[in-house]
């Protein structure tokens, strides 16, 4: 099933041993010294889609990162949930920013250090050599989800067609 995609090996095999018949299942004690219950807030397993968004909006025009940026600040939580929570698991020291050794931590699946420099240095938009709650939100947006809702494009367009003329020049 797709869902399990998104789901650590330590995650699938703690729940196979708790779905087991009585007198097979791990006790309560047992579960809780299961490798993924100890080491929960250590991983934080950022999912492939949200990946693939990450270095889909690093390598996007400083246009449509503006635009998704607009987008992301006039979303609510619940709309972003799922992105809110990796976000959280990431900002380890919570000063609401994902530095580069944060960043690293979290992304466990990418040994190259360049690459994630390069995700950072792409969805950091503001230059300040972290990524912001913000930032992070407009480089995972679920595009197709936000961007087909006409109203929220509407009002990205009209924030960078400032004199009403429905064009964006390069004024």
């Amino acid at each position: 099933d797709e869902v399990w995609t998104e789901v650590s090996e330590e995650a699938k095999d703690l729940i196979n041993n708790l779905l087991r018949p009585e007198q097979e299942r791990l006790t309560p004690k047992e579960a809780l010294h299961h490798p993924w219950v100890k080491n929960r807030d250590k991983n934080i397993d950022v999912p492939n889609k949200h990946l693939h968004r990450l270095k889909s909006f690093q390598k996007s025009k400083k246009l449509k990162k503006a635009a998704l940026t607009y987008l992301a600040s006039r979303t609510s939580d619940d709309d972003v949930s799922e992105e809110m929570q990796i976000f959280l698991k990431l900002d380890k020291n919570r000063d609401g920013y994902i530095t580069l050794k944060e960043l690293k931590e979290g992304m466990k699946d990418l040994e190259n250090i360049d690459e994630i420099a390069e995700i950072l240095k792409g969805v950091d938009v503001d230059n300040n050599g972290a990524i912001n709650y913000t930032e992070f939100i407009a480089a995972t947006l679920d595009q197709d989800r936000f961007v087909n809702e006409s109203m929220k494009i509407k009002d990205a367009f009209k924030v960078f067609d400032k004199d009403g003329d429905g064009q964006i020049d390069e004024e």
